[in-house]
């Protein structure tokens, strides 16, 4: 399953929400609002479910079974890797994120392996 970028212009909490009302009428003011063709806005709310269970990291607005687990993970532990840097007021340099990124997933890799 695979959502494109105009799915972060969605409100999860608004669409998906429990609270939200049924209706045709609801129905076409989510597709006003978002701009979207009633075949996506339906897509959405029939896997409702699963987009609410997914575990991504922030910024992600594509949800695919091709993407693997361990690159969410790389993307959530660098995120925190660069917001202690930014918190510690020290310079984060393109360099060192990737060097970074690499880490993490070469450790991740051989975290799997051993498992």
């Amino acid at each position: 399953m695979i959502f494109g970028t105009r799915l972060a212009r969605v409100d999860p909490n608004a669409l998906l929400g429990p609270s939200r009302p049924a209706g045709k009428r609801q129905f076409d003011s989510d597709c006003q609002r978002y701009e979207m063709a009633k075949s996506t806005i339906s897509t959405i709310l029939k896997h409702k479910e699963v987009l609410k269970k997914a575990d991504v990291a922030i910024g992600v607005t594509a949800i695919s079974k091709q993407r693997p687990q361990i690159m969410e993970e790389m993307e959530k532990l660098l995120l925190i890797f660069t917001k202690e840097k930014m918190l510690a007021g020290d310079s984060i340099s393109e360099a060192l994120i990737c060097e970074k990124a690499l880490q993490i997933y070469c450790t991740a890799c051989a975290h799997l392996r051993l498992h």
